[in-house]
């Protein structure tokens, strides 16, 4: 595969990837802040990247160059990179792709994602995939996208909700899609962000990790995660508790909250969004 540049090739035993994209399927930071986190935590080294340039436009995406003493020294194109874990016991070992989504030949793009992953192995692809929901922002709900009847299982092991959605869709959702075209296991993950608030989702990034965890059964901590959420809820809570505003509509929302149908932001009225971040933002200047 040409698009594919191995740096060197580790041996796995039967890996589960996980992979998330940045672009539309990123609401609240929860795709690409919860991949971060796994490399990171795991310190999974990259091991094979994804080539760019059959698959974006780099007028719209254009790639960071760093420049020092009048000398160009780094040059960043949009980026697919694939990092591995190896489990310390008999359990699976992980793939975790980071990448863009990207611009051109999807289906190109997809055959080469699912080719890498059969010529490695790969036994489960878990896809994350998050946008903005009526939902309130104590609440963590993740539902699940299944390819076949083994990721029906995980999901109910999992008392995970089957996603009901017709809107848009993004490159991980075509991903679990081709991955039944070729009867291969895809669960994708798909975290509900309340709509009301932007900026990183720290609770439903350690839900999602928590559930990667149980899944792969490796032991992944989330509690920084949890602390940061914990610490922002504080400050939403004492918000809305002083704005009556605020309060109002928040009740009017959890009277929604059940009662409609999953609708990504971009089919929500603009008169019910709340900016929660603005308000926070003006009292952190105050």
């Amino acid at each position: 595969m040409k698009e594919i540049k191995y740096f060197k090739k580790p041996e796995l035993h039967d890996p589960i990837l996980i992979a998330g994209f940045s672009g539309w399927a990123n609401a609240g930071d929860v795709t690409t802040r919860s991949i971060s986190y796994l490399t990171q935590k795991l310190n999974a080294p990259i091991f094979a990247e994804m080539e760019p340039d059959p698959f974006f436009n780099f007028e719209a995406n254009r790639p960071m160059v760093e420049i020092q003493g009048g000398q160009i020294v780094s040059v960043v194109k949009p980026q697919g990179r694939f990092h591995f874990y190896q489990s310390p016991d008999e359990g699976s070992d992980l793939i975790i792709f980071s990448g863009d989504e990207p611009h051109f030949q999807w289906n190109h793009y997809l055959h080469t994602f699912l080719d890498f992953a059969e010529e490695n192995g790969v036994s489960l692809i878990i896809t994350i995939g998050s946008s903005y929901d009526q939902v309130l922002h104590y609440e963590e709900k993740v539902s699940a996208i299944v390819s076949n009847p083994r990721a029906m299982n995980i999901a109910r092991e999992l008392s995970l909700p089957l996603l009901e959605y017709t809107a848009q869709g993004s490159v991980s959702l075509l991903l679990i899609s081709e991955a039944e075209d070729r009867d291969m296991t895809a669960l994708g993950l798909w975290a509900h962000a309340p709509f009301y608030i932007h900026g990183t989702n720290y609770k439903l990034c350690s839900k999602v990790i928590e559930t990667i965890a149980r899944i792969s059964d490796i032991h992944l901590e989330t509690a920084e995660l949890r602390a940061a959420w914990e610490s922002l809820e504080r400050q939403i809570n004492n918000l809305v508790e002083k704005n009556e505003k605020l309060r109002q509509q928040i009740k009017e929302i959890s009277k929604m909250t059940g009662t409609e149908p999953f609708r990504p932001s971009d089919t929500i009225q603009e008169s019910k969004v709340i900016h929660l971040d603005e308000f926070l933002k003006k009292k952190d200047d105050s």
